[in-house]
């Protein structure tokens, strides 16, 4: 593994307009340095709103995703559950976000602007928010969305113009025609043609199902290329499938929607990897490395730092299923077989058996 992927939260490292924390801005530092020194790519993920910049929601919830000094995914609400069509603060559109980027009174754009010209020397990746389709991180409408992304890609072109831009991760199954309203918005903009249609990278979360690597890939590119935007990669920005049938954390396999037993979710790394593959995937991130403040049980690792199969898995992928010059997929009829041509160890193939019974394939 080479890259990893970390919020950066805006209402921890603003908490009130113009009042930068030191001490939050100086764990961030410690952590991009830490990670530039050991040679990693960086995506960093900028979201929430802090209250004092919000246009709609509940304000002054407990604090408990921001209060720690370390990077947490968390909305402040996330620990206490609001009641049913309540929605936070962090989730909402920012004020002043149709003015013009560079405006003081456009506080996203200034946030933008401030975090990646800190740190765009070391972090060239920047991704715009995370699953607006669902209204725990986003409340605002998919136009709104689209101007939130315009003035990040603005703000982050204007502090590193060699940094590249990703949409904010599609939660997909929740609409699988947000990102299609989106492009929809940004097609009609006199401002996007002339700047990539103000992205660089279409980033999806696609969990559980490996199938979903290759066969909803396809559906979005299909999708996107409906707006005549040119050539836009689709990354896969997170994926992976929790485990049930593990003593360590909970095996009950009733509490958990999608799970797998541990062999199966090692299966589902060599399965995913060698779609991605075949669908042209520009990148693969696996969802996650360990279960720390995770109610579902993703990790490769366990939080006692012992190894899940998935993480050997996950070796064997990183170690053979590399650099091909073509790759190749097809069906025998239960079987799926994809094929990486040309690796630094010749012809690799992978082979799986999409059937509940055991069969012979020659």
């Amino acid at each position: 593994s080479r890259w990893d992927r970390f919020d950066v939260a805006w209402p921890r490292l603003e908490p009130e307009e113009d009042d930068w924390d030191s001490e939050v801005l100086g764990a961030y530092d410690t952590l991009v340095n830490d990670l530039n020194d050991d040679g990693m790519n960086m995506v960093g993920i900028l979201l929430w709103t802090p209250d004092w910049a919000a246009t709609a929601g509940l304000t002054g919830l407990s604090p408990a995703g921001f209060d720690q000094r370390s990077p947490g995914w968390y909305a402040p609400d996330a620990r206490a559950p609001l009641a049913p069509g309540a929605i936070s603060a962090a989730s909402s559109p920012p004020r002043g976000l149709y003015l013009p980027w560079n405006d003081p009174d456009n506080h996203w754009g200034d946030y933008v602007y401030t975090v990646v010209s800190r740190y765009g020397d070391r972090v060239k990746h920047w991704e715009m928010w995370n699953e607006p389709e669902w209204s725990y991180f986003w409340s605002g409408t998919s136009t709104d969305y689209a101007q939130l992304l315009k003035v990040g890609y603005q703000a982050s072109k204007a502090a590193c113009p060699d940094c590249t831009v990703l949409v904010g991760g599609l939660h997909y199954w929740l609409n699988t025609s947000y990102y299609r309203w989106v492009l929809n918005t940004l097609s009609q903009d006199p401002y996007a043609p002339q700047s990539n249609y103000v992205f660089d990278v279409m980033s999806v979360h696609l969990y559980s199902r490996s199938a979903n690597t290759y066969d909803e890939v396809d559906n979005i590119r299909s999708g996107m290329s409906v707006y005549d935007m040119g050539d836009h990669p689709i990354w896969l920005t997170e994926t992976g499938v929790p485990v049930w049938d593990d003593g360590s954390v909970d095996p009950d396999p009733t509490k958990y929607d999608y799970a797998a037993t541990q062999d199966e979710a090692a299966a589902y790394v060599i399965q995913s990897y060698a779609n991605a593959w075949a669908s042209d995937v520009g990148r693969y991130f696996f969802f996650r490395v360990h279960d720390s403040d995770m109610s579902e049980y993703f990790g490769l690792i366990r939080n006692d730092r012992t190894l899940r199969p998935a993480y050997v898995a996950y070796q064997v992928a990183t170690s053979y299923l590399i650099s091909p010059t073509f790759v190749t997929r097809g069906s025998a009829g239960p079987y799926m077989r994809v094929t990486l041509w040309g690796t630094p160890r010749g012809k690799v193939s992978v082979l799986w058996n999409e059937s509940d019974t055991s069969g012979t394939y020659t």
